[in-house]
């Protein structure tokens, strides 16, 4: 008996979920200014960004180039490149990404150059 609700559990938590995928991109506002930012750590994570923004947007690969990876955070570090990718938000999203990141408590959003164009990147405060 267990093992039938644990079953129809996931079941049901599957079904949701695919629910919200295909439903979300149809109620978002688009109006709204679009931004970039550049995600390297959790955020490259679907689930996880849709917890955190309630946003699902699609994503470029990308590189920037003069950081390094360090723990949950990038630092400069000439020779050194980051990979991750490029998101294009909207400002509700963005300000929904910046309570996840807790900003400016924990992180920073700063505007970071990658192939000459810029974006947004959270920064750990030290």
């Amino acid at each position: 008996m267990l093992k039938k609700t644990l079953c129809s559990f996931f079941i049901g938590m599957l079904i949701g979920a695919l629910a919200v995928i295909l439903i979300a991109p149809t109620i978002m506002p688009q109006s709204e200014q679009q931004h970039s930012l550049f995600v390297y750590g959790t955020l490259q994570n679907n689930l996880l960004r849709y917890y955190a923004c309630y946003c699902l947007v699609s994503e470029t690969p990308a590189t920037v180039t003069g950081y390094k990876k360090t723990g949950l955070n990038i630092v400069p570090a000439e020779n050194a490149s980051v990979s991750g990718v490029l998101l294009s938000v909207s400002t509700t999203q963005l300000k929904r990404i910046d309570n996840y990141e807790h900003t400016p408590q924990r992180y920073t959003r700063e505007k970071i150059r990658i192939d000459g164009q810029t974006h947004w990147v959270y920064i750990k405060n030290l």
